[in-house]
């Protein structure tokens, strides 16, 4: 199994294949170009560099480390990034509803971004159980 390193973005970022280089040519859901770059690496794409160093273990610092405190930080910045996902598909819902009136061609994109925001809240009632 490769690892983070060894992974790259494909030729929709998303991917059908496991192509070494996005293509110039990515395109996005709507039909738009990703980027001009000749390829782009997984761990960039996400800056995994960055978001992989983000826990500050402030235990660690003071002499004392406590284990579970990386557990704890890890899993809190999980959810935060999920509350984010969920005010971004709300946002998005409410653009389509501020309109003079409502186009019924949204509809369904309506209920698929709704949907989204709904299993994303029933997923977060896992978290007691990691923590």
């Amino acid at each position: 199994m490769p690892c983070l390193e060894e992974i790259y973005v494909s030729q929709n970022v998303l991917g059908r294949n496991s192509s070494r280089y996005a293509s110039a040519e990515s395109m996005g859901q709507d039909g738009s170009h990703l980027g001009n770059e000749a390829g782009m690496l997984y761990g960039e794409y996400l800056m995994l560099d960055k978001l992989l160093n983000a826990q500050r273990m402030l235990s660690a610092e003071s002499s004392r480390p406590v284990h579970d405190e990386h557990l704890f930080i890890v899993t809190h910045q999980a959810y935060e990034l999920w509350f984010k996902q969920i005010l971004f598909e709300i946002d998005s819902v409410r653009s389509l509803l501020d309109v003079d009136g409502l186009d019924e061609g949204h509809t369904m994109e309506i209920v698929k971004r709704l949907n989204r925001v709904v299993l994303i809240l029933k997923g977060s009632s896992l978290k007691n159980r990691a923590v």
